[in-house]
């Protein structure tokens, strides 16, 4: 096994802001989270240290390579050249929690990362540290609160705010847990929980290996997030406003299973339930208590196709396609005065065209006037039964 591994940065030229290369500048080494300094090798087996700073050549470069201490997480700290006199330059940049390259060593400092300041206890849900650290403690990161009795608590980052030089730290601790007056070392999750994360969106799922035959409805009323079964208000666990209780599941999203089928629904305010359902024979997008299907493949539900309304043609007498045109046909009569003829359903904006011709086998001249979304007006030189198509949206 190797002694030390090796650095995963710093190991190439350096430059200054205006491309030159950063002659005389200076690389420090310090364990992770600390200024305790911390010595870096120049091989695998860790025979030879670099000096502690190293200071670059006329490349910006060490001159050689740079070898971390095997089990061991360094932080490292970049600077410009010191002026005459001076230890330190202006620090350019600070790695911290850096580990040589496949060290098998530093698996658990990877998981956490140790702050390097100490935590002050404020309430059993939040602890401070001095200065800002809004960017270290971000919303939904996790932490690990070590106290001086041993114990090692665990949460969720809710929020930081920092005010006169002080950043608090607002926790949701794990189930049974809590921030401890006792509290005297943090860590916090290696992983980033910022807005900008490359974090995926999770969520733990139970398994069971049955399931009861109940209608599980959640809903949330502005002020409360709330569940029963059934529809039924009076069996939800989460807080319920008494006087909202009867509604505790409107405008909610329900799931369903029976021996026979499970189902997938969501209730929309003053329509009826729409439903993705699968059972033993078929599937499809069902809207419940109308009759029909939007889509569907059962075979007593031929008339919905792809998600828009297509009603039973010989009952309806008119089809809606999904670009709102409506198709609508039907008889009528018509009268040299003229006779009105409605429509099986009102268009919601316009009909703009009607073709009508007479029933009978003898050919008379027919016509449409007084076209409206309700109807229209059927002319003919004499009374005679008139069949329509009107077109419309």
């Amino acid at each position: 096994m190797s002694n030390a591994y090796l650095s995963p940065i710093l190991q190439d030229a350096q430059f200054n802001d205006d491309g030159t290369f950063l002659v005389g500048g200076l690389i420090w080494f310090y364990e992770a989270g600390t200024s305790t300094p911390l010595l870096a090798y120049t091989t695998p087996v860790a025979d030879t240290a670099w000096s502690n700073p190293i200071q670059l050549d006329q490349r910006g470069e060490t001159g050689g390579e740079i070898w971390l201490k095997a089990g061991s997480s360094y932080k490292m700290i970049l600077e410009g050249p010191p002026e005459y006199g001076q230890a330190h330059g202006v620090v350019i940049s600070t790695f911290d929690n850096i580990s040589g390259v496949n060290d098998p060593g530093t698996t658990s400092v990877q998981n956490w990362v140790a702050f390097a300041g100490t935590p002050t206890y404020v309430s059993s849900t939040s602890f401070s540290v001095t200065s800002d650290y809004r960017t270290t403690f971000l919303t939904g990161r996790r932490v690990k609160m070590n106290n001086s009795d041993s114990t090692t608590y665990y949460g969720t980052v809710v929020s930081s705010a920092y005010a006169t030089g002080v950043t608090t730290v607002t926790v949701s601790p794990d189930y049974g847990e809590s921030v401890s007056s006792l509290i005297s070392s943090v860590s916090y999750g290696f992983i980033e929980t910022g807005a900008i994360s490359s974090i995926p969106i999770a969520v733990n799922a139970g398994s069971s290996a049955s399931g009861s035959q109940y209608q599980m409805w959640i809903d949330y009323d502005g002020t409360n997030l709330k569940w029963s079964k059934n529809s039924d208000a009076s069996s939800a666990s989460w807080p319920i406003n008494a006087s909202t209780a009867t509604n505790a599941y409107s405008n909610a999203f329900a799931t369903q299973q029976t021996s026979l089928q499970g189902s997938l629904s969501a209730r929309r305010s003053g329509t009826n339930d729409v439903s993705l359902v699968n059972d033993s024979t078929s599937w499809g997008l069902i809207e419940q208590s109308v009759g029909y299907a939007l889509f569907y493949n059962r075979s007593n539900q031929k008339y919905g196709y792809g998600g828009f309304t297509l009603p039973d043609p010989s009952i309806s007498k008119y089809i809606k396609l999904p670009n709102d045109l409506i198709v609508q046909f039907g008889q009528g009569s018509a009268t040299s005065g003229g006779s009105t003829v409605l429509y099986p359903t009102t268009f919601p904006n316009l009909c703009f065209c009607v073709l009508v011709t007479a029933v009978s086998a003898t050919t008379i001249a027919t016509s449409a006037n007084n076209l409206n979304t309700n109807g229209f007006t059927a002319l003919a030189a004499s009374s005679t039964p008139v069949s329509y198509i009107a077109f419309g949206y």
